[in-house]
């Protein structure tokens, strides 16, 4: 339940985190359009971040659990 626990609040602090850097971006260009199109672009590219970051782990996963089975 911990574990659960401590990514759910990471997430919602980056989520803030986010949040903040996009409102100090509009008090300092004062730009909502192009706030908005390049939160769409990266909302749009989000899954494929997921999908290579998931890889990636993966892969390195993969690769310690056959370095601990060959040690064993």
């Amino acid at each position: 339940m911990k574990k659960i626990q401590w990514q759910i609040l990471l997430g919602i602090a980056l989520a803030v985190l986010s949040a903040i850097l996009y409102t100090i971006h509009f008090f300092v260009f004062r730009d909502s359009h192009h706030i908005f199109i390049y939160l769409l672009g990266d909302i749009a590219f989000l899954p494929i971040e997921v999908l290579i970051v998931t890889l990636i782990i993966d892969r390195v996963l993969s690769v310690r659990e056959k370095k601990q089975c060959l040690k064993s």
